[in-house]
């Protein structure tokens, strides 16, 4: 059989849509020389396109906050509007909740900030920083990246073993991405970036050691802080006041 008309074309494609009718079963009964092989060239790109960006939707999330928040995002025309939200530290991507759904914020271009409760998120690059102004004025972005750390599976009596247990509960599927029940016990481990300016130059921390590399001269300094202060740089908070003292420093 070779399609001939165009009614039995887009008969076939709509058959495609719905029923996932084969590409090469599609190209197979198109003569070489008709001009809906370009059609369904774009088709195919379009497809393959939209699968491409389900799959990367439904990669394993890592959320900032233990439940989606009450917070607003203002875009850059000053239109203000209000939303659950939350973070993907994961996929570096905003999301929200719409009639009960998970979704991600898109068209980043247009958003000037996020507030979530007390926070504030501008979209810098291709991810969103968290916006930290300190006492000091000091002005400090939270790159944030949060690891997820496997410690083993709860047992019967709340030990921790490494006998995985997993329930199935169908009513925990959304979006095609299965919510695990399991007994699975999980930490979480921070491996953010801390970004600042000194100057007109853009500085980028991740521990103790680049700090005192980008404050030489106030390595005894910052030693002494992290000891009397006791400071956890894994701790957000710690480092932002341990970054804010450098900053303080290097200005006096």
């Amino acid at each position: 059989m070779i399609l001939k008309s165009e009614p039995e074309f887009l008969a076939l494609i709509f058959l495609f849509l719905q029923d996932k009718v084969s590409l090469l079963v599609l190209l197979a009964l198109l003569p070489m020389n008709m001009s809906y092989k370009i059609i369904l060239l774009v088709l195919s790109s379009l497809i393959i396109g939209n699968c491409f960006r389900l799959n990367c939707q439904t990669k394993k999330k890592t959320l900032l906050f233990n439940e989606y928040t009450n917070g607003s995002v203002l875009l850059k025309n000053g239109l203000k509007i209000s939303t659950q939200l939350n973070y993907d530290t994961s996929n570096k991507t905003m999301m929200y909740q719409q009639n009960g759904q998970e979704m991600i914020l898109l068209n980043n271009n247009e958003v000037d900030t996020i507030y979530i409760s007390n926070r504030k998120f501008i979209p810098y690059n291709k991810v969103y920083v968290e916006f930290v102004e300190t006492k000091n004025n000091n002005i400090i972005l939270i790159n944030w990246n949060l690891k997820q750390k496997y410690r083993g599976n709860k047992g019967a009596y709340g030990q921790i073993t490494q006998n995985k247990v997993e329930t199935l509960n169908t009513s925990y599927w959304t979006h095609d991405e299965y919510q695990n029940q399991s007994t699975e016990i999980v930490d979480f481990v921070r491996k953010n970036e801390y970004w600042f300016r000194i100057g007109n130059e853009q500085q980028t921390c991740k521990n103790e050691k680049d700090l005192i590399k980008i404050f030489p001269e106030k390595k005894n300094e910052i030693l002494q802080y992290i000891k009397e202060n006791k400071v956890e740089f894994n701790n957000p908070s710690d480092a932002i006041k341990l970054i804010d003292f450098c900053l303080t420093s290097h200005k006096s």
